[in-house]
This record gives C-alpha cells, structure tokens and sequence, in this order.
C-alpha cells in the first residue's frame, strides 16, 4: 500500500507543479484623449485579470480536490510502513524523503489556494479604485459644466444637458433629441462613452484634471 499511494501521491504532485463655460464641440484648446481611454483600458485589463484568477483559482481547488480524495482512499503510510515495505534502509529513507517532499508541496497546494482568494480580492479592489476614478472625472466635469443639473442649458441655448452637448456632439456618441430633456442616466452613460472615446478634449476647460 505504501508503494501505491506514494506513486498516485507523486502523480499528483506532478500535476500541480505544471505551470464652467466649455461644451462638448466647442472650439477650445486642444487635450490628447489617452486619459479616457487609458483609464478604460485599465479597468477592462483589471477586468481580464480577475477573470484569469478565478481559472486559476478553480484549477488549484480541483487539483487539492484531487489530493484530498486520493489520501482518503489510500492513506499516507507511516514511516514504519515505509522501512518495512523497502527493499533497503536506503530505499527506505529515499521513500520517506519522497513522502516529505509530497507533504510538503500539498502544503503548498493548500496555500496556493487560499493565497488565489486573497489574490482576487486585491485585484477586485484595484479594479474597484479604477471604477471610482472614472466616476470622479465625469462627475467633476458635470459639475463644472452645469452644476450637475441634467436640464441645464447654456445662455445662448446651444449647450444642453449635465454634460453640456451639442446637438452635433449628442447625435455622434448616439444621443437623440434633446440632450437636456434626456434622462440623467442616459446623459451620464454618452458622456462616459464620449470620454472614453476622445478623453477630456471635448470639455477644453472642465476636462483636464486640475492642478
């Protein structure tokens, strides 16, 4: 029993080691539209990695699974076992440094696994922080534009709306009819997908971050 289960023991392990006054549209000075986009990047990139640690996760746990079930059904041999079922005295001791070596990296399965949770919550966390980033620079820009009122609109009557669109820049990012009588949520959605397409440049003076 002692051979069998240290063979299906080192199979496993074998297994687990494998590897204010500016509008959207209005002339003004001209921003590069990396930031958007960059900061969209990341937060999808963010995105990707999580997913990536939850595969990995679940391979760790199916491997352990694996372990787990195998010792349950063979039992680890005792050291007695070992030198008893040896050919030699030295056979014995390389079976039961085999059998550390065994615990050993099982240990180490077990706190892969646990370190992969914490791993997904780090990267959840940083992704989170991305998120609350992109919700702070639209938010500052809505409030420099219009005080943040959804049925805003400019003096002159061209500039409407939270984000203060035009009509030009409203239809391009799929906006229809009036940007200021459109629902705040719906506002909020085209000028997120507006600043992640052309970055603050449509906003010359509320866009770039201050300071």
């Amino acid at each position: 029993m002692a051979a069998a289960a240290i063979a299906a023991a080192a199979t496993a392990v074998a297994l687990s080691a494998a590897p204010a006054t500016s509008s959207p549209g209005r002339a003004g000075a001209e921003v590069a539209p990396a930031a958007g986009a960059a900061l969209h990047r990341q937060i999808m990139e963010k995105g990707r990695e999580i997913r990536q640690a939850y595969v990995e996760r679940r391979r760790l746990r199916e491997q352990l699974a694996e372990r787990i079930v195998e010792v349950y059904r063979s039992g680890p041999p005792e050291p007695l076992e070992l030198v008893l079922t040896s050919d030699s005295l030295s056979d014995a001791f390389e079976n039961y440094r085999l059998l550390e070596r065994i615990s050993g990296l099982d240990a180490g399965l077990a706190a892969a696994v646990k370190g992969s949770a914490g791993r997904i919550r780090e990267l959840k966390a940083q992704r989170e922080a991305l998120r609350e980033a992109w919700r702070d620079r639209l938010a500052a820009i809505a409030h420099c534009e219009s005080r943040g009122r959804p049925d805003a609109v400019s003096p002159g009557g061209q500039y409407r709306g939270k984000y203060q669109f035009d009509l030009t820049t409203w239809n391009a990012v799929g906006g229809r009819g009036d940007p200021a009588a459109a629902p705040e949520w719906e506002q909020d959605r085209l000028a997120a997908k507006l600043y992640r397409q052309r970055g603050p440049q449509p906003w010359p003076v509320c866009g770039p971050p201050a300071g």
